[in-house]
């Protein structure tokens, strides 16, 4: 998993380099600037993000479930945001601090809106999961945790950040099975794979680590660190929710009734005289030079349902789909670069298939140990 995902790592890795510094220089600042100024023009600015998300959301449901559940998910943000600005322009103005406890109330706030966070992931991981009686037994340790802390008056808040990190960790569980459905039924991971996933799971543990850090040792310089960090995390998740394809909702659309899932088992002539039938289809039509090529499009040619198809491939060919294209992809980059040396690496990843150049490289390279220009420069050498 790491050796798949040491991309988002890597940025994950900067980005923990960039806040610090952003720390160091916000550490600069006059307290008063910031604790004044600054940090209730940042909650406000959460406010409105949140609030433009969610209209947007809400106006562009489109039968897309975790556009729905996001968009109640921010008029959360907007709720809490907006009761701790009220407390900072009170502070400010009126000379109220608050009270010694009131971290209790604020970490606790933070866990439930860090479960709020995880919705998103969880409804692309796992559609239609999450009900009501989930939802609250994975709430039901933050007011056990709250009562706890009060009535025992031991400091429990390390228990909010390890409650978060273990949901977090839960849901890493479900990447593999989530990649792998993909590569079942699409022949190219732009816009559905998980890397964005591992991404989004890495900016929310740099949040809370930093919430935490934030809880046990609070200034304003660490306050604005977090709030800039939680404006960065709401915009990008409303945007990917609002334009990112979702490949359940995809699948669903094209299998409108679960009938369509029926049929009798094909017995192996039938499917040996199916792969025959596959094979010219590719060699002739070419079907995967379309970037947006899928299990389902082989319906064209083959009498079987969705479940049979993939079936067929793993079973014939001992592979997924997406590997199964991704083998025919490569043979056609291969052929274009032996029949023109100086054609454009560029120009290759279009005409085979591939969604994009990078997505190219890295696929030739995982599959033939070597970069485009390194074959292509071996081939004109040999």
């Amino acid at each position: 998993m790491i050796k798949l995902y040491k991309r988002e790592l890597l940025i994950g890795l900067c980005w923990s380099v960039i806040i610090g510094l952003a720390h160091w220089l916000f550490s600069f600042f006059p307290t008063l600037i910031m604790q004044d100024i600054v940090n209730p023009l940042l909650n406000a600015a959460i406010i409105v993000l949140s609030f433009y998300g969610a209209f947007l959301l809400w106006n562009h449901y489109d039968g897309v479930r975790v556009r729905r559940m996001w968009a109640i998910s921010l008029l959360f943000w907007i709720i809490v945001a907006a009761f701790f600005l009220v407390l900072q322009i009170k502070n400010t103005f009126f000379d109220a601090p608050l009270p010694t406890r009131a971290w209790g109330l604020e970490v606790s706030i933070g866990a439930f809106l860090g479960w709020l966070l995880l919705i998103y992931p969880t409804e692309i991981l796992r559609p239609h999961w999450l009900n009501g009686k989930r939802a609250l037994a994975q709430l039901a340790p933050i007011p056990l945790i709250a009562v706890l802390d009060w009535f025992v008056g031991i400091d429990l808040r390390a228990l909010y950040f390890v409650y978060i990190f273990i949901l977090i960790f839960l849901q890493t569980r479900h990447l593999r099975a989530y990649r792998l459905w993909c590569e079942e039924h699409y022949s190219s991971m732009k816009d559905i794979d998980a890397e964005w996933i591992v991404f989004y799971f890495i900016m929310l543990s740099i949040i809370f680590i930093f919430f935490m850090y934030v809880s046990f040792f609070p200034s304003p310089a660490h306050t604005v660190v977090q709030q800039l960090l939680l404006l960065i995390v709401l915009g990008y998740s409303t945007e990917q929710i609002l334009f990112r394809p979702d490949p359940w909702k995809q699948l669903e659309t094209e299998f409108p009734s679960i009938e369509d899932e029926k049929g009798a088992l094909p017995n192996d002539e039938q499917f040996d005289s199916y792969r025959l039938v596959l094979e010219q289809w590719m060699q002739n039509e070419k079907p995967y030079l379309n970037p947006d090529f899928k299990l389902l499009d082989l319906r064209q040619v083959l009498p079987l349902n969705r479940t049979y198809l993939s079936q067929l491939i793993n079973k014939e060919y001992n592979c997924n789909f997406y590997q199964f294209v991704t083998k025919y992809r490569i043979d056609e980059a291969m052929r274009l670069m032996k029949e023109h040396p100086d054609i454009k690496m560029q120009e290759v990843a279009e005409q085979s298939g591939f969604s994009s150049s990078t997505v190219f490289g890295r696929t030739f390279s995982r599959e033939t140990g070597l970069t485009p220009r390194e074959w292509s420069s071996n081939l004109n050498n040999s």
